[in-house]
């Protein structure tokens, strides 16, 4: 049974109900069981429900507060809050101010039972007002649980809150001076004056931004030849030679946590945390009636800039029976960089393929990260980058290995930018790798001038520099006047195609091919080149003219008008033409002597009286003109 109203009956003398009057002066008047008790001229908080009782079998856990104020004036309510933790008051914190006429203040009020123990719990909630006087009003809860719906294992909180967190562990520190140019802080991280910190200058103000773990440090700031103790840090020490130092107690990141067994027996208990916290322990063992305190441990690296959300599960028996929620806000100084990884080792790569180191940086702070990579090597290149707060980028460095013989190469790459944090302004990566790469013989092939039909070719040799086997590929987007025959795992054979060529002019012909390996990325570029010269065949026509002869001998010349060798492949008389005939004779460094003789007794008498014309046909290399035809007229006597 849920029941709440007021306690009039039992110890305490209110109000059970009142009727608003208005009389000429609009002062409200209680009254009670039709008898006027008194006017009201002063605020008056009437609140309901005056108590609250939830028994064992009801289920209800939320209920609603009213506030009103039903006296003449303002009542300002300043607060209302518990005084246990299984009671949550749904109230922002801010002041509320109520006249008599305003509705009544609603206050949502919620009731935990799943981390209430067997029995009778009593807990109270507690109302500040503000009348003529500060009043507090106290309304009392009362929850019975059964034995079967009891909790086990309550926790301290369910709500654990580590407020302002630094994520990248920095603390900042800052001196004030009008007239200093130049300040130093020292102390237990930086091995006093061997290692002292230049503090930056902005204005009067003198900054420096230090990573920390938590723990106790003890330091100072030093100008000229003079040293101060922080003046915004009122824990002084003594130290020796030091003189007057500050301490400084960071405990950003842990807080304690109590696990509690309430059951009557004991429990083994189980903690299972979100990925951005670590728990001192996840799993141990309670007696009846004991309890536990545990540490819970941020971890900052996990953390973003803003609201921090995890979460920490208790379990006994494989059952969920509470949870802690964890909250934190992380803060940062300015832009902060993280790089990864801190060393970037290629292993073996292969010349001809697409080769990069690839980097990481998370600009982890809450202004643009800025930042050049500055570089040592000819095979690298500078780059810039520019990050925004809280994101993070993938820089890419090409290596450009195309003119790098096979072997191990190291460097070191400075990346330089705008990180607030002291000494993080520069950060050196190694980069190494090992090449391996594709020897290729001859790796530029010229044909030089060739004449058309010329036999040209030329054999490849390939070997891998670590000398593992390999196995050749077929080239890709080859010309069509290139034909290309791979001779063994090895070797492979290149020359013209000239049945796939046109040309009717002298050309220069140019391509690259790329050898690759079927069993690496190993890809090598071989440059082929030459000029096509062409012929150009002339015959002048032969007229045998007439005259009273029976067999007559002419030269025939023929010349060659192009740039190329001619080459004639064949000279053709037809069978019917028996009355030509065609001689010719080699001389030494000279082009042969062609003769063409024309006999008379072998043409038909039936044509022997009428003009007469030949046709010889001459085979060559001569892409315009391939086949000529050369004519030789012959008159009659």
């Amino acid at each position: 049974m849920f029941r709440f109203g007021n306690k009039a009956k039992e110890k305490h003398k209110t109000i059970d109900k009142y009727l608003e009057i208005s009389d000429r002066i609009n002062a409200p008047i209680l009254i009670e069981d039709d008898i006027i008790i008194e006017p009201i001229d002063k605020p008056f908080a009437f609140i309901q429900p005056q108590f609250i009782e939830i028994e064992q079998f009801d289920d209800t856990d939320e209920f609603t507060l009213q506030i009103s104020n039903v006296g003449n004036g303002l009542l300002i309510i300043s607060d209302v809050s518990a005084d246990v933790q299984w009671i949550k008051v749904n109230y922002d914190g801010d002041k509320k101010v109520l006249e008599y006429s305003d509705k009544p203040l609603s206050i949502k009020i919620d009731i935990e039972k799943e981390r209430l123990p067997a029995g009778e719990n009593i807990g109270n909630i507690t109302i500040h007002t503000i009348q003529e006087d500060k009043i507090t009003y106290q309304i009392p809860v009362t929850v019975n649980i059964p034995k079967d719906e009891s909790a086990t294992i309550i926790a301290s909180t369910n709500f654990l809150d580590f407020g302002s967190v630094a994520i990248n562990k920095e603390v900042e520190f800052v001196f004030v001076s009008e007239i200093a140019e130049t300040v130093y802080i020292q102390g237990d991280f930086t091995n006093w004056e061997l290692g002292r910190i230049p503090m930056k200058k902005e204005g009067n103000k003198f900054r420096v931004v230090i990573p920390l773990e938590d723990g106790e440090y003890l330091y100072q700031f030093c100008v000229g030849d003079r040293e101060f103790a922080d003046p915004n840090n009122q824990q002084k020490v003594i130290l020796g030679e030091h003189g007057s130092c500050s301490k400084l107690n960071l405990n950003r990141y842990t807080l304690p946590l109590t696990i509690a067994n309430v059951a009557p027996r004991s429990q083994k208990i189980k903690l299972i945390s979100s990925e951005n916290i670590n728990l001192s322990e996840y799993e141990f063992t309670l007696g009846k009636g004991e309890k536990k305190q545990i540490d819970v441990l941020l971890i900052p690296y996990l953390m973003q800039i803003g609201i921090n959300q995890g979460q920490i599960v208790i379990e006994t028996r494989s059952r969920q029976i509470d949870k802690v929620q964890i909250q934190a806000r992380g803060i940062a100084y300015g832009p902060v960089s993280i790089i990864s990884p801190p060393k970037v080792s290629l292993g073996t790569v292969y010349r001809g393929s697409e080769i990069s180191a690839l980097l990481k940086i998370k600009n982890n702070g809450n202004e643009i990260l800025i930042g050049n990579i500055v570089v040592d090597v000819p095979w690298l290149k500078p780059m810039k980058f520019e990050i925004p707060a809280g994101a993070e980028a993938d820089i890419a460095m090409p290596v450009s290995a195309e003119n790098l013989e096979a072997g191990q190469y190291k460097t070191l790459i400075s990346i330089i930018s705008n990180d607030v944090i002291y000494g993080k302004d520069i950060s050196n990566i190694p980069i190494e790798f090992q090449l391996v790469s594709m020897e290729v013989e001859p790796k530029e092939i010229d044909f030089g001038n060739m004449w058309v039909g010329e036999p040209k070719g030329q054999n490849i040799w390939v070997r891998r520099s670590d000398g593992a086997k390999m196995e050749l590929s077929m080239p890709l987007e080859l010309p069509l006047w290139l034909s290309v025959n791979i001779t063994g795992r090895q070797t492979m054979n290149v020359s013209i195609d000239w049945d796939k060529i046109y040309l009717d002019s002298d050309r220069d012909i140019e391509t690259t091919i790329y050898i690759t390996d079927r069993k690496s990325p190993l890809r090598e570029s071989v440059h082929i080149h030459g000029r096509i010269q062409i012929p150009h065949i002339a015959v002048d026509e032969i007229d045998f003219g007439n005259g009273d002869w029976k067999k007559k001998t002419l030269p025939m010349s023929i010349k060659n008008m192009g740039n190329g060798k001619l080459v004639l492949y064949k000279i053709e008389i037809s069978k019917d033409q028996r009355w030509m005939s065609l001689q010719y004779k080699k001389r030494k460094k000279r082009p042969p002597e062609f003769m063409l003789t024309v006999n008379r007794r072998f043409i038909p008498k039936s044509q022997q009286d009428i003009p007469l014309t030949g046709v010889i046909k001459i085979y060559s290399n001569d892409p315009i003109e391939p086949i000529l035809n050369v004519f030789v007229t012959l008159k009659p006597r």
